[in-house]
């Protein structure tokens, strides 16, 4: 029996396994396909023998067998798996006991609660059998309780990885080389995928954006699909993962989102140097504001990295209220200063130093702001 979920271009939520007489199971002689869809489940999708695809679509929020476990064939396309547990014997996200190929997914965030070292384990994957294709995937950031395989537990030889990210690759046999093009990182050393969190970034389904700087952009020398997760296109230089970098529109995106809740909007903090994911107000790099001889002093930092698409602005108000004067601006593409008069300016080690001169008002009030260029 042949059965097709397509949510289609507005995508669509599929829930089920909320009861204990409710469940997914795919079995042999059965095929399930999932397009476009998100999948939450509490019992998530047990392919016993049947034939589970899946392209453009979701999994968040499964739990008790991960989102998949398959001793069936599965193929995964252009998924992400995020928010995700598995229990004893089961990885956070996807576990295979037969032939399994998983191509540009992202599988961030996703977690194995099983406690047995000698079975238990897979914070994203856990192979057990059969021959896995792992292409052009991220898994990074997975825990596993019982401290094998965080992001991936590899108990089978048969396993091929190419272009892919793996934070940290203990347990999963995968290597690190000039011709398998993987970028993996270790316990001590974990590669940090540096994506956008779960959301709405322009498709059917909620997506996590590579953003600027991250080992997943331009990973893989060529392209194995023409467009990603969000239907968006895929450069010649295809990244890792589910969605593709799409440069500036990612930016504009992202530039006024506070996903730490710090006060401090994404684009801000991209270009002082600050954390995006952390809440940091009190770091150096953010403006700052001393008295020195009676003039004020400011500081903040400027990101090199954010240069080809940031301008800093700073601007001044006696009343807190009226910001309309500008009296120094940083064009990153450009690389032009421009001080206002009385505006001294100089460096404090990585941090932009400005002085102005005494208020008159004695009151002034400043704001730094950063505007998406070009």
């Amino acid at each position: 029996r042949d059965t097709i979920i397509d949510g289609g271009s507005h995508g669509g939520r599929v829930r089920f396994g909320f009861s204990s007489t409710m469940g997914m199971a795919v079995e042999s002689g059965e095929t399930l396909a999932l397009r476009n869809v998100t999948v939450e489940s509490a019992d998530g999708i047990n392919v016993a023998g049947g034939v589970l695809t899946a392209s453009g679509s979701t999994f968040d929020n499964c739990s008790e067998i991960g989102a998949i476990r398959a001793t069936g064939s599965i193929k995964l396309e252009r998924c992400t798996f995020s928010g995700n547990s598995g229990n004893g014997g089961s990885a956070g996200a996807v576990s295979v006991f037969s032939d399994a190929r998983i191509s540009h997914c992202t599988l961030v965030g996703n977690h194995s609660l099983g406690t047995n070292p000698a079975t238990d384990g897979g914070g994203a994957i856990l192979n057990r059998g059969g021959f896995l294709t792992l292409d052009r995937c991220i898994l990074a950031a997975n825990t596993s309780a019982s401290g094998i395989g965080p992001d991936f537990r590899n108990q089978t030889i048969n396993t091929l990885a190419t272009y892919c990210v793996i934070g940290d690759g203990t347990n999963s046999g995968i290597t690190e080389t000039a011709a398998n093009g993987n970028d993996v990182g270790t316990t001590v050393t974990p590669v940090l995928a540096n994506l956008a969190p779960l959301a709405d970034y322009g498709s059917a389904t909620h997506t996590m954006p590579p953003l600027p700087g991250s080992p997943a952009i331009n990973r893989s020398p060529n392209i194995s699909f023409s467009g990603d997760q969000r239907g968006f296109f895929i450069n010649l230089a295809a990244d890792s993962g589910a969605a593709e970098y799409q440069g500036r529109a990612d930016l504009a995106r992202f530039w006024d989102t506070d996903w730490d809740n710090d006060g401090s909007v994404y684009g801000v903090e991209q270009a002082v140097g600050t954390d995006p994911f952390s809440q940091d107000r009190s770091s150096p790099k953010n403006l700052q504001i001393v008295m020195s001889s009676g003039d004020p002093v400011l500081t903040f930092g400027i990101e090199n990295s954010a240069r080809p698409h940031s301008r800093w602005v700073v601007k001044r108000s006696s009343d807190l209220q009226d910001f309309s004067e500008q009296i120094y601006s940083f064009d990153g593409p450009t690389a032009t200063n421009t001080t206002a008069a009385g505006i001294f300016q100089s460096s404090s080690g990585p941090l932009l130093l400005l002085r102005d001169q005494a208020p008159n008002p004695p009151k002034m009030f400043y704001r730094l702001e950063v505007i998406l260029r070009p």
